[in-house]
């Protein structure tokens, strides 16, 4: 009997795995998206790498939101298993994380198009990740 329920478990750990990976995979891409919107928004309200009070909350609010589940996923990614099969995965995370501390270094009173620079830069390294799902 215990055999049975090992072998059922097995087979349904298996069957749940690849929709578990399809899940997270989505999860990522719509990160992805929801940062690429951002950017999108900063690049066309921004008037010479200003924005108005207005904007600046929606931004802020927006990015503090996006921010530590990004950096805790990069952070994680970072450590993700040893060798050479996930070595690109953890460059890849220190990549999420470096561009998080250099989002979260940035000023409002410093040019807004950096802000998208680093933004964009962090949605490619996202985009990398979910291309490696598949």
């Amino acid at each position: 009997m215990k055999l049975l329920s090992a072998l059922v478990l097995g087979l349904m750990l298996l069957v749940a795995a690849p929709a578990a990976k399809a899940d997270g995979c989505d999860d990522i891409a719509n990160l992805a998206d929801r940062w690429h919107k951002l950017a999108n928004y900063i690049d066309e309200h921004s008037d010479d790498g200003k924005l108005r009070k207005r904007e600046i909350a929606k931004v802020s609010k927006d990015t503090k939101a996006l921010t530590p589940f990004t950096k805790a996923f990069g952070d994680a990614l970072s450590k993700e298993g040893k060798g050479k099969d996930t070595a690109r995965l953890r460059a890849l995370g220190k990549q999420i994380s470096a561009a998080i501390e250099e989002l979260i270094g940035l000023g409002e009173d410093d040019d807004w198009d950096e802000d998208v620079k680093i933004i964009d830069r962090l949605v490619e390294v996202l985009d990398k990740v979910v291309d490696s799902c598949a």
